[in-house]
Formats: C-alpha cells, sequence, structure tokens
C-alpha cells in the first residue's frame, strides 16, 4: 500500500506523461488563457471576502470534486455538509487557505475558490502539475509541482498572478511544502543523491537569487507530511515508518530552531497510512489523513498539538486535501 502522498505524486506524474508537461507548450493550454484576466480580477476576488463561519475542517471529495466541511469539534464528525458544486478537480490530495480563499491544485494550474461568494480564480502553473500548496505570512502563494524528470515550485507574489519558477538541485520528487514566518520555504520528499529528507529555501522574496540546502533531521522512511507551526515557527514532519505495511505509521517529529537532529521531539500519532499534515488557527489540534487497512475510503484524523494525544476521527464523504477555517499564515 502506498502512503496517500506517494498516491498523489504517482497520479499526477501519470499526468504529467500524459499530457507531456512541461515547457512552454503548456502556456497554450486552455487554462493559462485566463491569465490575461487576473490583474484586473484578482483585488476584486480579495476584496469581495466576506467572514466564513467557523471554526471547520474543509476538504475536497475526491469522488465528485465538491468541497464539504465539518464543524471542528472535539469528537470529530461525520456527514460533511456539501459546500460547492463540483469543482472540475481530481485527485486534490492537497489545500492551503487564506482568509476565505482556498488554493486547490488543479491539473496544469491552481484553482482558487472564494468561500464567501463562491467565485473562482485559475492561476497557471506551465512549469508541471502542482500536488501541495501553502500560503507565505503575506498571502504570497507556493505550489510544488511533479514535473517531467524533477521537482519544481513556483511562487505566485500576492501582487501577481504570473508564476515564478524555483527549482533546488537536491529536490528530485516533492512530496509536501510549507512556509514559515520568515518566508522561508521548505520541500519534504525524495531527493537527489539521497533517500528522503527536507531541503530549505531561503526567502525567495529577497532581492538574492534563491538558494537551498538539506536540513540535518532525523532519518524518514516514507515522508507523509510537512508544516509549520506558525506561532512557534517549529518544523513539523510526518512519516510512515512502516511503509503503510502494518507497523509503526503516522510519526510526527517537532523541530524548533535552529532545525537539527538534536532538537527533535517524536510522537507516534498512529494511523495505517497517513498522509498531509495541517494546523488549526490556535496551534492546540493536528490533523492528518488517514485510511483503512484495505485503502477502500479515507478519513481525517485529528491529535491534540503538540502532545498527540487522540481526539475524533472526521468521515464520510470521500476526503481529500483538507485545511481548517479559519487558520493563520503561513501555512
Amino acid at each position: 500500500m502506498q502512503t496517500l502522498s506517494l498516491r498523489r505524486a504517482m497520479i499526477c506524474v501519470a499526468a504529467t506523461l500524459a499530457a507531456g508537461c512541461g515547457g512552454a507548450g503548456v502556456l497554450d493550454s486552455p487554462g493559462s488563457q485566463l491569465a490575461s484576466q487576473h490583474s484586473s480580477y484578482l483585488p476584486q476576488f480579495e476584496m469581495a471576502q466576506q467572514s466564513f463561519a467557523g471554526p471547520a475542517l474543509i476538504t475536497i471529495n475526491t469522488n465528485n470534486g465538491k468541497l464539504e466541511d465539518w464543524p471542528i469539534r472535539t469528537w470529530g464528525g461525520h456527514d460533511p455538509k456539501p459546500r460547492s458544486k463540483a469543482l472540475g478537480v481530481s485527485g486534490a490530495y492537497a489545500l492551503a487557505a487564506d482568509g476565505n480563499t482556498l488554493a486547490i491544485p488543479a491539473g496544469n494550474s491552481v484553482l482558487l475558490y472564494n468561500l464567501a461568494n463562491a467565485e473562482t480564480a485559475t492561476l497557471p502553473d506551465p512549469y508541471g502539475f502542482p500536488i501541495d500548496v501553502a500560503f507565505g505570512k503575506h498571502g504570497t502563494l507556493y505550489a510544488l509541482n511533479v514535473a517531467s524528470g524533477a521537482g519544481n515550485l513556483v511562487m505566485y507574489r500576492a501582487s501577481s498572478p504570473q508564476p515564478q519558477l524555483l527549482t533546488c538541485a537536491y529536490i528530485a520528487t516533492g512530496e509536501e511544502i510549507a512556509v514559515d514566518n520568515e518566508g522561508d520555504v521548505f520541500v519534504n520528499g525524495y531527493e537527489k543523491n539521497t533517500p528522503t529528507g527536507v531541503v530549505e529555501i531561503p526567502n525567495p522574496l529577497g532581492a538574492q537569487p534563491e538558494s537551498c540546502f538539506r536540513l540535518k533531521l532525523n532519518y524518514e522512511n516514507s515522508p507523509a507530511g510537512l508544516a509549520i507551526d506558525p506561532k512557534t515557527d517549529d518544523l513539523i514532519t510526518l512519516d510512515n515508518p512502516g511503509q503503510c505495511a502494518g507497523g509503526e505509521e503516522g510519526r510526527m517529529t517537532i523541530y524548533s530552531k535552529p532545525y537539527e537532529r538534536s532538537k527533535a521531539v517524536v510522537r507516534n500519532l498512529g494511523g495505517n497510512c497517513t498522509g498531509e499534515l495541517r494546523l488549526d488557527a490556535t496551534s492546540t489540534i493536528v490533523f492528518y489523513g488517514d485510511e483503512d487497512v484495505s485503502g477502500s475510503y479515507t478519513y481525517i484524523q485529528q491529535r491534540t498539538y503538540p502532545d498527540g494525544k487522540d481526539l475524533g476521527t472526521y468521515w464520510g464523504g470521500g476526503s481529500g486535501g483538507f485545511t481548517t477555517i479559519p487558520n493563520r499564515l503561513a501555512n
């Protein structure tokens, strides 16, 4: 059995190979033809936002492409409430939010959805197929791609819908992305010349060209999630040491700055085949995806953070990528 994060990467790789993703040819795709509308549309989209009742855990149903949500409660929930019509996306195993705006991987683009008024906008991604997304503290959006032969990521500045390519020599296949309070970007996954690990790209909004380096963290057998606690800037990883084969799964490791092995605090959250990791707005609850032993249905678990004590489960529908409303940037 593959982890949820590995499965979404495999889906995107298949889509990439089928579509011949990469290079300038993608600029002619229908999604990217909307780029000329974004400069005038996005500011109006942001101003139109109103409050969305919460706190809520929101997900995209991978069976029908609709958004659905549960109220966040200690005991979890079932039968989520439908929140949107079908959005035309499939296999979306990641969500991020800035206020009421959701970012959703959507083929060779990122779909923005306003929870308050159901308006949408599309950001083109000519460099690959996004599999994870994250918002920086000041609204900058990052999308982690699966592309032909290598992993890369794109940055959308808050003032522009045009994608800016970022690369790192150590990234072979990225799985998850996160941003800290200083605007530094982190990618977890499979690196060149080494099995797995996290790389850091110092704030790419600065004047200097981006660079990157490996962090000296504990070994991850099967990376499944990555997050930054915006309250403390702690780095959080999730992996499945048993590789979803029935051993220890759902290991959460928390690193305070400077991020290194000696700073590691490990919590065993438990699970079958975990994937994705998100915090609530107070950084007191951590959410992660999981599935049953047979892999026939998915659900979302919640634990106390940082202690990792058992709380409830959210199920029903067909949960894929998820995030919380409200939340706190960076996420």
